[in-house]
């Protein structure tokens, strides 16, 4: 503490503690209101008079939005701008936002600058106060502003700190925003009806909606870290080997359909659409919605089946009416079961005497020949009764 004097050395000793104070709010603070409050009750605890957050309107006149300490009918009442024309847009508030940098009053007396407030200043006992200009979203928001009883309370020895508290302010603005954009977000991706999952560039699932959850069955802190390959392929695939996100990656999406087990064992059907995103930063994040279509794949494969054996029902009976004898009718039968139930090989075996013989049979493809031939030489040297 070096060429400062005991009075400068008390008030440093302010500002520190406030700093200290601050940074510890910061932590736990969730809400940008309450954090502004509660920089205005710090500053008052640590010793001096008044700490006020005064927000810049449009018009460019003060809102004082947060007040701690000494003297509040003064500032509910005090009539501010920043505008730097007006007698109430000339005082260190408007300095600070027209020269963007922190700005001093050393003693209320003398300052030429806040002559249209010294009168309720002085009343106060407001004998030195210094204005700190708050950035958010690119721009002055919020000036704030620090009262003392004191001459000299704020000197160009405090200039360090005071910006390292404005840095401090500034970076936890900017991450209560991001959180409350990250909370709505989040808000919404939980209402939903689909299944949402975030993962990040290595396909390590990151986040997973309520709908997921319900659907699945498997909380975050089950699926965190794993990929959604643990579900579409019992843990085999990879990332760095998939097609799915190779053409996501191309392509920026990619949509399918495919089915998924859940934790109880339960199959289901999906439509999956992947998107990929890559942020400012570079990195590359996978979002993942999925819509259950399960009961429509149901209802398809039903109607599907039921078209078939309709179609069987029709030409069989076909066959009844036109066949000549029953040999034209069994053979007529295989085919039919292969065309239009979808089998891969069809036969019938009847029985002479004590020996199996397969008289008829038909297959969807010349591979299935070798297999019918074979069980029709096998069925033929089966022992009596065997």
């Amino acid at each position: 503490l070096v060429g400062l004097d005991e009075t400068n050395e008390t008030n440093l000793k302010r500002v520190y503690s406030a700093l200290k104070n601050i940074n510890q709010l910061i932590v736990r603070i969730e809400n940008e209101y309450e954090l502004l409050e509660g920089i205005c009750n710090v500053i008052v605890d640590v010793g001096f008079k008044a700490a006020v957050v005064a927000r810049i309107e449009s018009n460019l006149s003060i809102n004082i939005t947060h007040k701690a300490g000494e003297c509040g009918d003064f500032f509910e009442s005090v009539r501010a701008s920043v505008n730097g024309k007006s007698e109430h847009g000339g005082g260190i508030a408007a300095k600070a936002f027209l020269e963007r940098k922190i700005i001093l009053n050393p003693d209320t007396y003398t300052n030429p600058h806040i002559g249209y407030w010294r009168k309720d200043l002085l009343k106060c006992g407001f004998m030195s106060h210094c204005a700190i200009p708050i950035h958010k979203d690119g721009k002055i928001e919020y000036i704030l502003i620090v009262f003392s009883g004191e001459k000299n309370a704020f000197v160009d020895e405090f200039l360090d700190l005071l910006t390292e508290l404005t840095v401090d302010i500034e970076f936890a603005l900017k991450r209560l925003e991001k959180d409350k954009y990250l909370k709505l977000i989040m808000n919404v991706l939980n209402r939903i009806e689909e299944s949402v999952v975030i993962t990040d560039s290595k396909c390590k699932m990151e986040f997973v909606n309520r709908a997921f959850t319900k659907t699945f069955g498997y909380e975050i802190n089950e699926v965190f870290g794993k990929t959604p390959f643990y579900f579409l392929d019992g843990g085999r695939g990879s990332c760095e080997d998939s097609l799915i996100i190779k053409h996501a990656l191309e392509n920026g999406s990619v949509r399918f359909d495919t089915s998924i087990r859940s934790k109880s064992g339960e199959v289901r059907y999906f439509d999956v659409s992947i998107a990929s995103i890559k942020r400012k930063d570079g990195e590359i994040k996978f979002v993942g919605l999925m819509r259950d279509i399960t009961h429509g794949k149901t209802q398809s494969r039903k109607i599907e089946q039921l078209n078939r054996l309709y179609k069987t029902l029709f030409y069989l009976n076909e066959a009844l009416i036109s066949a000549e004898n029953e040999p034209e009718i069994f053979e007529s039968l295989c085919k039919l079961v292969v065309d239009f139930l979808g089998a891969s090989v069809s036969f019938l075996v009847f029985r002479f005497g004590d020996k199996w013989k397969m008289s008829y049979s038909a297959f969807s493809d010349d591979k299935f020949k070798s297999f019918v031939t074979t069980l029709k030489d096998r069925l033929e040297k089966l022992p009596p009764n065997g």
